[in-house]
């Protein structure tokens, strides 16, 4: 508890109490390994603190290293009013070389393991839980900080806004995050509906989409993934053709996913949730999906690809052991393209094309166990 003088109505003052609340840990990850003095690469990134976030000294006494031979990250506690703007100033910044991963720390929760014990240590704060529940334990933080009921009002508006603009889901608009659902059609229930067993030919015509079946299309786009730590495929070395018209997309850039999800894939949907928080990795997959569909229209209209001159084109992307990263960079890069073949604006796409993955140095998904104690040394971090 602090105690703190405060003005009262009676122009006289009074001491108010208030619960001291421990401060929060801020990660920040992605620093340089090569450097092996701890000393100097502390100095350098209070310094850098310094400079962009404005940070006095007391507030960096506690900064805390943590290296090893593959990654390096600092624990900078910090207050939970403060952190959402150092996120935003610091996270892909770069750092000696290095872009800078920047988030709160994620401790690991706890379990009830049984028992009848009182003093286990209750589990709160993980992402798995309602948004109800975590929306109204930081209002409770924030009002706990607010001394009369305009304050209250003013933090409980102010958490909400926080929460709300801490995910990038829910600052976008209502239109994209139906886009994947079709248009709306407010007479849906007047449509008649054919009750003839005869194939929807006619309408199959009229439709301006030119995404087809995988197989039944002349020109498909397939999204290759690999890593460079068993080696680039042999499709590298061949030169640009319009069977591949771009070079390797590079992933390493990105975030990696935590330790304890290494031995899961791209493919998992923990693994896919932890990358796509970061919203550079989905803006990086529009933009190959973009320049592919310029590739496609090219090869139609230039190369005269088509129903008489089939085309396979391959889009190659890399990280460093072509399971997580790489994976979900594919993924949503074809969902992107799909959605563009489907919606096919001014008829660009002039023939029909199908989309589809591959997934080099995935392992056999269907007998995929967590790894055991002689295998983890062979974990790399992706």
């Amino acid at each position: 508890m602090t105690a703190a003088l405060v003005e009262n109505d009676n122009d006289g003052f009074e001491v108010t109490s208030r619960k001291k609340v421990p401060r929060k840990n801020l990660c920040i990850g992605n620093l340089p390994t090569q450097i092996d003095e701890a000393d100097y690469l502390l100095t350098r990134l209070k310094e850098f603190l310094r400079e962009e976030c404005s940070l006095k000294e007391t507030d960096m006494t506690d900064v805390q290293i943590h290296s090893s031979a593959r990654a390096s990250y600092a624990l900078l506690p910090c207050e939970n009013h403060r952190m959402d703007k150092i996120i935003q100033t610091l996270h892909r910044k770069e750092f000696l070389g290095k872009k800078l991963v920047v988030q709160r720390e994620r401790k690991k929760k706890a379990y009830d393991t049984g028992g009848n014990s009182n003093n286990k240590q209750k589990a709160f704060g993980s992402w798995s839980q309602s948004t109800v529940e975590h929306v109204g334990h930081v209002i409770k933080e924030e009002m706990d900080y607010a001394d009369d009921p305009v304050n209250t009002a003013i933090a409980a508006a102010a958490a909400v806004g926080v929460m709300s603009s801490s995910n990038p889901l829910l600052s976008q608009p209502m239109d994209d995050l139906l886009a994947d659902y079709g248009e709306q059609d407010l007479n849906w229930k007047q449509l008649n509906v054919p009750t003839s067993d005869a194939l929807p030919e006619a309408a199959q015509q009229q439709s301006e989409s030119q995404l087809t079946q995988l197989g039944k299309a002349p020109i498909h786009i397939q999204f290759y993934s690999f890593g460079y730590h068993h080696g680039a495929p042999n499709e590298v070395r061949n030169g640009w053709s319009h069977a591949q018209p771009l070079p390797v997309h590079d992933c390493r850039d990105l975030g990696t996913v935590p330790v304890h999800l290494m031995w899961q894939d791209g493919l998992s949907g923990v693994v896919k949730r932890e990358l796509m928080w970061n919203t550079d990795i989905r803006n990086m997959a529009n933009d190959l999906a973009d320049r592919v569909a310029d590739a496609v229209m090219d090869a139609i209209n230039e190369g005269g690809h088509g129903y008489a001159l089939p085309l396979k084109m391959q889009i190659l992307v890399a990280s460093e052991l072509g399971k997580h990263r790489s994976v979900v960079f594919c993924e949503l890069a074809a969902t992107a393209l799909r959605k563009r073949l489907r919606a096919n604006e001014n008829n660009q796409f002039r023939e029909p094309c199908s989309v589809d993955t591959f997934h080099r140095d995935l392992p056999n998904r269907t007998a995929k166990t967590a790894p055991s104690k002689s295998n983890k040394k062979n974990i790399f971090e992706d």
